[in-house]
């Protein structure tokens, strides 16, 4: 009920309640087939030492990964509890054959942030080239700017969504489906077909990408992001349907020629000795003609002390979002003027601090806060501040690193450097940490300095930013986070330089002028 109300929600991981009806089919496929019920048979049912060890070892992974809201643990933890049920109830040969079933349930489980944010990237950038190619090769006017393509008049942003990695995962889960459902004798075929998902994936979201285009450059921007976005998922499905066929039939002629090469007789495709279940699965065994029922018994006792345990455990170390320190309105902390710097009234830099599409749950928008002013020195120069504020950071849902939003916009990391910012006089705390950037897009280039605070640590990378959430979970304790960034447009790379230097200069002189509730939000 939470995936469905979180996680699920968003288009990231909305193949999970399909991959969970698939995974409730093939345990009720394994469980209904008489060779199950034949081993079940078998089994003497008496207190299984390492099917407890399992529930109690997934059990463990669920209390963690509840309470510290880490998805991945979470999900994951059902994987050792049904194996230590099926182990305790029913055996471990009943568990060696549901090892399928069990083996699926990990495509439930979501895939981490920091993978998901290092993977899509370098895929949108390979769905936009690629489309790009072909719509030029279509006598299409079009442009592209990292992730951004212009067909005519319209701008379209290549989103998570058409990336491809959604649907790799889904297509790579559902290729393993149809291999052991079909059942091939050939395992060259089946590692040759397992292998071709990856490139049938990325052909397929090229070609949905390339439809979108098209529908929005012949029929406007309404009907390329109303009924027609949604049924271009359809497209793409039907699309990696075909060339998974094509795929499976040259992969078939392939280990046929492979077979005879050997000097046997190729199968095209067969179906081991165990029967699907689709015969009369026969009647499970009686639990009275169990050997000692007391134990079974006491057995199931332990089980549900156990789960009502980890149930009331996983709540209990929930971290406390009141233990949270809020950052007050930061619009009017922020002061309109200090030192030598004066806000104007003007947009800043279109760079979005979220880097969000549109309709996106907050799943993936840990803000609270979202600053954005352009200050002007006296001496004419004029830098970008923008601050963002999260009072309740989670493991999937905490703040992005700036790197990520300018790439994902078109603009290419040219340089990174580490950054250093003093404190006020008689300010104390830890050394306030971050980086200097460098980036060139066709639209302007732009040198930036930030700094990310979760708590009270200034985090350099997402896996520090995890662990710190998770230490302060653990004693129950929330923790908020900001992003502290300046920006400015410049020429080349050696202006850069210089314009690290006004904006670290800039950003001290803030927290130099700043009020006391201020300094407590920016830097601790």
């Amino acid at each position: 009920w939470s995936l469905w109300n979180t996680l699920w929600q968003d288009r990231t991981h909305s193949h999970g309640p399909i991959v969970f009806a698939v995974v409730v089919w093939l345990f009720a496929r394994g469980l209904r087939s008489p060779a199950t019920h034949r081993l079940a048979a078998d089994w003497q049912r008496q207190a299984s030492a390492p099917g407890m060890a399992l529930l109690a070892a997934g059990m463990l992974l669920y209390v963690v990964g509840r309470s510290q809201s880490l998805y991945v643990v979470e999900v994951f933890s059902a994987v050792p509890v049904l194996a230590g049920l099926i182990w305790i109830c029913f055996g471990p040969a009943v568990l060696r054959a549901l090892w399928f079933p069990l083996f699926f349930l990990a495509f439930l489980v979501p895939l981490p942030g920091s993978f998901i944010d290092a993977v899509t990237h370098p895929m949108k950038l390979g769905v936009s080239w690629a489309s790009e190619w072909l719509l030029s090769a279509l006598g299409y006017p079009v442009a592209r700017s990292g992730v951004i393509l212009t067909v005519g008049p319209y701008q379209m942003f290549v989103a998570d969504a058409c990336a491809g990695l959604t649907s790799l995962f889904m297509l790579e889960a559902f290729g393993l489906l149809y291999l052991n459902v079909v059942r091939h004798a050939s395992a060259l075929r089946n590692a040759i077909l397992a292998l071709l998902i990856v490139p049938i994936s990325f052909v397929s979201n090229v070609l949905r990408v390339l439809l979108l285009c098209l529908i929005t450059f012949h029929w406007g921007d309404a009907a390329g992001q109303g009924f027609l976005h949604d049924f271009s998922g359809l497209v793409l499905f039907s699309a990696a349907l075909v060339l998974t066929v094509f795929a499976d039939t040259g992969a078939r002629a392939v280990a046929r020629a492979w077979a005879r090469r050997g000097g046997r007789r190729a199968t095209a495709s067969g179906a081991d000795d165990d029967d699907d279940g689709s015969s009369n699965p026969g009647a499970w065994p009686d639990v009275q003609s169990w050997k000692d029922l007391g134990v079974a018994q006491r057995t199931a006792g332990w089980m549900a002390a156990g789960a009502a345990l980890a149930l009331a455990l996983a709540f209990a170390l929930a971290p406390k979002p009141a233990t949270a320190q809020s950052a007050g309105d930061l619009d009017t902390l922020i002061p309109q003027s200090f030192g030598d710097w004066t806000a104007m009234n003007r947009p800043g830099i279109a760079i979005d601090v979220l880097a969000n599409e549109p309709g996106e749950t907050t799943l993936n928008n840990p803000y609270d806060q979202v600053i954005n002013r352009v200050f002007r020195h006296r001496d004419g120069t004029v830098v970008d501040l923008a601050v963002a504020y999260g009072k309740h950071q989670r493991q999937e849902v905490k703040i992005h690193q700036p790197e990520l939003c300018f790439a994902a916009q078109g603009f290419r990391i040219k340089s990174a450097s580490d950054a250093v910012f003093n404190r006020p006089a008689g300010n104390i705390g830890p050394a306030i940490t971050g980086r200097h950037l460098y980036s060139e897009a066709m639209m302007a280039n732009l040198a930036a300095s930030y700094w990310i605070r979760i708590g009270k640590v200034y985090a350099d990378s997402a896996w520090e930013t995890r662990w710190e959430i998770l230490r302060e979970g653990i004693r129950g304790r929330a923790v908020d986070g900001v992003l502290v960034r300046a920006t400015m447009v410049v020429g080349s790379g050696e202006e850069a330089a210089q314009a690290h230097q006004r904006m670290q200069y800039f950003l001290e002189d803030l927290l130099k002028h700043g009020s006391p509730e201020l300094r407590q939000a920016l830097a601790r």
